[in-house]
């Protein structure tokens, strides 16, 4: 949260949203300062920090609202929000609170569609602005409008020059009547980070603030009462996430500062202003090695320092001085922390002191009074690294607390928890205190009786301002900055391989993953991470050229590809992609009941159906722009039946469970079935299995139809390997009395140990090429529908697979090739 917000007292209620007061606070409160205050019993699962005071807040009429924002200004409280309408999409909102009563409430978008983030900022002349994100052609971009009346004065201005995503908009102020925006821009297939200044109708040149070589993530501005601007955001470097900094001052941009830059995830960073003018900065910690490689099985291999990618969050506080962060000596109080230190591992040499605790998605807001206020959400959940647990999930609690001249305050908790990692938490300053407005609920299969929509409410507090700040002697990153010329430091991500030439087309290789879970599954809740999360790992650590979220149906409102939440869920997949460099697909997972765990792949954006029918009859809804793909483990009906076109493929490898399923996959073979080889990561798993295809070109529907044609190999790094039979690809079927000769090569990450070539299920020769680089070529004496392929292992202990080549049987058509052919 910026400190955007001009605020004018007010005294008033919420006639459909209550606004809740608290009493003053008590300061004898002994855990206010963070003394940790031990689990109750009988809760195995979440614990939450024992607050203070519980607010009360209201929902919203309505549970398909969500992605709320919330200003006080002119005497009211303004929010504005998304309201989803199946079939037709989002809708935006303006409503206005005083004295008890509605007293507007005005529809923003004469189209329903695709929005996000829509925003409020008050700029110093009191007119209150509104910006969004919309997409009318699949294209997403920052828009803003000035109210009058609460109401759209003129058309909405595109903010952001188009050109490719534009997203995770923020909006701050300045003295003189303009209004500073930040987004993350796709430039060339990678996030940056861009600011533009804005007054009325003029719009001065976009600036790009950040220099990375790899990608930038989630900017947030504030602007100071000199005009200064400081823009953070949180970028990748090759290893982990950092935090920046960099600040406009007498209209030169300065150079980048580190916020923080260690080996743990640090992220999602806020700032605010105060009133004596000091800079606030606020960001996530999380663990070491985060998107880096770990085959997680279950919840009891994580650690402190290897783990998936939502394992522990730490929130971390510092404030400038002298143009550099230092972190204040009075953290904000995190008591799960040292419950989890207090846990005895489960064996020696286990670090396990810190997973399982989370603080995470801070807002930081400044009120009237001159006091910093902190939002988050919380939960803690003990047995992670120490037992397997799964399909239990309890939410996220909202608390809040602001920072006194005697420390913290007592801590405030609002009801009804938070569900999954993109629900929208927003405070606003508000008369002595502060507004809040979050999002709730779930749509998973269970029936909780949770609320749906948003809630809203206010908190109070007598704590005097802050004065003095102690700060650590040390700032909390390595020292270093960056030259002040906006061009990239370096090229981050190495070039795609250089293509081959087979047939006289060329082909290049493309990594992907077509199984990765978040946290709207129900299965690992805990440990998934968000969406925001997936698509981080996969574009940055992972490399990645493609994914596809397949997220349980069951968990997205069982199936229904009309729901709020599939909705959102798709609304990523064109915000998160980037030119010609990632292709995120629309994917989810049929599992359970007789559909035999299949993931669904499409091009298409209305393909989500229920789990709770066979998969013959759900392939007689599909079409040739969508497919299947069963994975681990491979249920009984799974070879009861087939079709080449709309199962290609089959998860041969999973980095979930760390092992392969040739035994099973070759009983599918054995039935004349025609499947391509991937590997894939499932739950938890990261950067230790790809979906590596040949494509014709940089393209999503390229990269399908080449699944489609079965031109993929399954492996545990991004190794390359190519096979061929003459000139047919692996994955063909070759209608010919002899099998032409097979070529095999190969580009390891590591020596490749053996190479073993399998036929029709068997292992017939294995070679030992002890080198990076393999060359192999072998002829055969097939039969008519035999088939080969290859299983390459390298000295480390990785593993690629080829897909294999048949030779045609009698009388067999290729369905798939001639669809891929299309």
């Amino acid at each position: 949260m910026t400190f955007r917000r001009a605020v004018v007292p007010v005294l008033c209620c919420l006639w459909i949203v209550a606004i809740a007061q608290v009493a003053p606070a008590h300061p004898g409160h002994s855990h206010a300062k963070g003394e940790p205050q031990h689990p109750p019993e009988g809760q195995p699962d979440f614990f939450y920090d024992r607050a203070d005071e519980s607010i009360e807040g209201t929902l919203f009429d309505g549970p398909n609202r969500y992605d709320t924002d919330v200003l006080s200004a002119d005497g009211k409280l303004w929010y504005a929000w998304l309201e989803f309408t199946p079939r037709d999409g989002d809708k935006v909102w303006v409503g206005t609170y005083a004295r008890g009563e509605w007293t507007q409430k005005t529809l923003v978008t004469n189209q329903p569609g695709d929005y996000a983030c829509p925003t409020l900022t008050r700029d110093s002349t009191g007119r209150v602005w509104l910006s969004y994100e919309a997409a009318p052609e699949k294209q997403w971009d920052v828009f803003a409008v000035p109210l009058r009346d609460g109401r759209p004065d003129g058309e909405p201005t595109r903010i952001s020059p188009g050109g490719g995503a534009d997203i995770q908009h923020a909006v701050a102020a300045d003295r003189n009547g303009g209004l500073w925006f930040v987004w993350q821009s796709d430039r060339d297939g990678q996030f940056d980070v861009l600011a533009r200044r804005v007054a009325g109708i003029s719009l001065d040149e976009p600036a790009v603030v950040s220099r990375n070589g790899y990608g930038d993530w989630h900017p947030e501005v504030a602007v100071g009462a000199d005009g200064s601007v400081h823009v953070v955001w949180d970028a990748f470097d090759g290893t982990s996430f950092n935090v920046h900094l960099r600040t406009l001052a007498k209209g030169e941009w300065g150079d980048v500062v580190d916020v923080a830059r260690t080996s743990a995830f640090e992220g999602r960073a806020q700032v605010a202003i105060d009133g004596k003018g000091r800079v606030w900065i606020a960001w996530e910690e999380g663990g070491e090695n985060w998107g880096m490689p770990y085959r997680g099985i279950d919840t009891n291999t994580l650690r402190d320092t290897i783990g998936p990618l939502h394992r522990l969050r730490k929130l971390r506080l510092a404030l400038l001085k002298d143009g550099r962060p230092r972190l204040i000596h009075d953290q904000l109080p995190m008591a799960s922390f040292q419950w989890a230190e207090e846990r005895k591992p489960d064996k020696p040499g286990a670090i396990v002191k810190r997973v399982g605790a989370f603080y995470e998605r801070a807002r930081l807001c400044v009120d009237d009074a001159g006091r910093l206020w902190v939002a988050y959400r919380h939960n803690y959940t003990p047995w992670l690294g120490y037992t397997h647990r799964g399909h239990v999930e309890g939410g996220f609690g909202v608390f809040a607390r602001c920072l006194g001249d005697e420390g913290w305050s007592p801590l405030y908790r609002v009801d009804e928890v938070q569900g999954d990692g993109m629900q929208r938490l927003e405070i606003a300053p508000h008369s002595g205190g502060i507004a809040v407005a979050w999002t709730i609920g779930r749509t998973d299969r269970r029936r909780t009786g949770r609320k749906r929509g948003v809630l809203a409410a206010t908190i109070y507090s007598n704590e005097k301002p802050a004065g003095e700040i102690e700060l650590e002697e040390e700032a909390p990153a390595t020292a270093g900055s960056s030259a002040q010329q906006p061009e990239r430091i370096s090229d981050g991500r190495p070039p795609r391989p250089a293509p081959v030439t087979v047939a006289g087309k060329q082909y290049q290789l493309f990594f992907g993953d077509l199984h990765r879970h978040t946290d709207l599954s129900l299965c690992r809740v805990a440990t998934d991470g968000s969406i925001d999360d997936a698509y981080r790992y996969a574009i940055e650590p992972a490399g990645l050229d493609f994914l596809g979220i397949t997220d349980h149906s069951r968990d997205i409102a069982m199936g229904e590809h009309l729901s709020q939440l599939w909705w959102r869920s798709r609304k990523e997949v064109e915000r998160h992609r980037l030119g010609t460099t990632f292709f995120p697909f629309y994917a989810y997972e049929r599992s359970h009941g007789d559909t035999a765990d299949h993931n669904v792949i499409s091009l298409r954006d209305d393909m989500l159906r229920p789990y709770t029918y066979p998969v013959p009859k759900f392939w007689t809804e599909l079409d040739a722009d969508t497919l299947t793909i069963p994975h681990q483990p491979i249920r009984r009906l799974t070879w009861s039946y087939q079709d080449d076109l709309l199962r290609p493929l089959v998860e041969i490898f999973q980095g979930c469970r760390d092992a392969s399923i040739e035994k099973d996959v070759r009983e599918g073979l054995s039935k004349g079935y025609h499947l391509g080889f991937i590997a894939s990561s499932d739950h938890q798993s990261t950067s230790a299995s790809y979906a590596c295809v040949w494509a014709e070109e940089e393209s999503r529907e390229s990269i399908f139809r080449a699944l489609q044609a079965r031109r993929t190999f399954a492996a545990t790094v991004p190794i390359r390997v190519k096979l061929l039979a003459g000139e047919h690809w692996m994955g063909e079927i070759v209608d010919a009395d002899k099998l032409p000769p097979l070529h095999l090569e190969a580009t390891g990450t590591a020596p490749v140990k053996t190479v073993t070539m399998v036929v029709d299920g068997k292992p017939v020769k294995t070679l030992s090429p002890n080198s990076r680089e393999v060359r192999l070529s072998e002829s055969l004496d097939l039969k008519r529908g035999q088939y080969v392929y290859f299983h390459l292992v390298q000295e480390d202990g990785n593993e690629a697979w080829t897909s294999p080549v048949w030779l045609k049987a009698t009388d067999e058509s290729d369905v798939a090739a001639e669809a891929a052919g299309r």
